[in-house]
This record gives C-alpha cells, structure tokens and sequence, in this order.
C-alpha cells in the first residue's frame, strides 16, 4: 500500500500512509470488514508475485511472506520496524494495536507509548486519546479518567485526542470547549485549548468566525484556542511551556 502512497504530494502520502496502517489493524480486529475482503480476494487471479510489488515499509523479505500485522510480545510493533518516514503516521494508530493486544488496559498503552521514540511520544498519547474517546464513549468524565492513567508529561496530547475526536464527530467546536472546561491542570487545558482550534480552522476558513468560536474558552485560555486556530500567529507563552516541557 504504502509504495503507491509515495506516488501521491506530501500531505496526501502521509493521509495514506495512516489509511494504511488503520486498515491494518482493522483486518485484525475486524476480519469481515470489507477491506479485508478487497485484501484478500483471489477471484481475479492476480499473480501472487504483483501483491507485493512497490512493498518496501519493512525489512526485505521474501515476495510471499505475509505481513504480520501485530505481534502481542511488542506493543511497538508494527511501527518498530518502519523506517522514520513512516513513524508518525504509524504511532498515530498505534495505540489501537496496544489496547488489541492488552485488553484494552488503557494504563499499559500509556506506559506503551512512554517506551516510544522521543519524538513520536506526544503522537502515540494523541492516538490514545481518539481511542479513550471511543472506549468512553464520549463521556467525559471517563475520557478524563482515563486520559489521567498517562504520565503527567504526555497527558495534554491524550486530551487533545481526545477532544479533537470529539469535534470530528459532529463538527461542533462548543462540545470540544466543554471538554476542555472539564480538564484538569493547566498544562492539560492549554493543548486542549489549542486543539479546539485546530479543529476549527478545519471548519471554516473565515477568520472572524474562526474568533467566534474561540470565544466559549475558558477564561485565561482563549489566546490557545486563537493560536490554535491561526486567528493570533504568536504562540502565547503558557502554551510555550508545555510544548517545551516535552523537547
């Protein structure tokens, strides 16, 4: 999948990259999904040589080795085999592969994604907060519950997870401040914040509105959700810290 994502710009490869990756662990949890189907379908007679061809995200193996798609002894695994162009976009599924392999012990996953590369740390928590989201079923006190299972350090990229899911699910900036009110310590606030407005530069391009948004923040917070939203460019100190705070 992945050799024919190189042939796509920059964004849309990385978009692909991460389709790829969550239909991984799809056909593992999902087997009937029809992606699987499409994976696996022999009807056509296509040469067992072709399906492999362009493969080049793991270590060379041979043509008709199958992919392991998880493996339950490394919670790293499979991005722990990717080169690093590969890396952000595998860890922002990863997590969906930990909770497969552990139950869904949202504490073990935190400790998971501690054990990751530096850099892709803040990442795997975002992906554990789309996922807290789900297993919460967005409800928020048990969002934060288990947001609160993760180290202080990487906490505020698993509310911005979670908050940014939130959003995504039914395009309402207001609903994703709500949440943000509900988030303990500021650190955490801060990215939540900043999130909301990301969120909302994806809904409108207008910047006025883009400010109107922003104006349900919590008091003390509405300069992360304007940085967040590309209404004010300067980043507010306070957000500063906490991005630091993981360097």
């Amino acid at each position: 999948a992945c050799g024919i994502c190189r042939l796509t710009c920059a964004p849309n490869r990385h978009a692909c990259y991460g389709g790829a990756f969550m239909e991984n662990i799809v056909n593992v949890t999902t087997p009937h999904h029809p992606a699987s189907s499409l994976a696996h379908d022999d009807s056509k007679g296509s040469d067992p040589a072709d399906e492999h061809a362009g493969h080049d995200m793991g270590p060379a193996t041979a043509a008709a080795t199958p992919f392991k798609a998880v493996d339950p002894a490394d919670q790293l695994y499979p991005c722990s085999i990717f080169g690093e162009k590969y890396q952000s976009a595998c860890y922002g599924m990863q997590t969906s592969v930990m909770l497969h392999n552990n139950g869904g012990d949202m504490e073990d996953a935190a400790r998971s994604c501690e054990k990751a590369p530096k850099a892709m740390r803040t990442t795997c928590y975002a992906s554990l907060g789309r996922d807290i989201s789900s297993y919460a079923r967005q409800v928020h006190a048990e969002a934060i519950r288990m947001c609160s299972l993760g180290s202080q350090r990487y906490q505020p990229w698993c509310f911005l997870g979670v908050v940014k899911n939130l959003i995504d699910l039914n395009a309402r900036a207001d609903d994703g401040l709500a949440f943000c009110r509900a988030v303990p310590r500021d650190g955490n606030k801060q990215i939540c914040h900043a999130a909301v407005g990301e969120q909302i530069l994806v809904l409108t391009p207008d910047p006025d509105k883009r400010s109107r948004l922003c104006e349900g923040s919590e008091p003390g917070y509405l300069p992360a959700c304007l940085f967040g939203a590309h209404v004010n460019r300067q980043i507010p100190q306070a957000l500063q810290r906490v991005y630091a705070s993981v360097e």
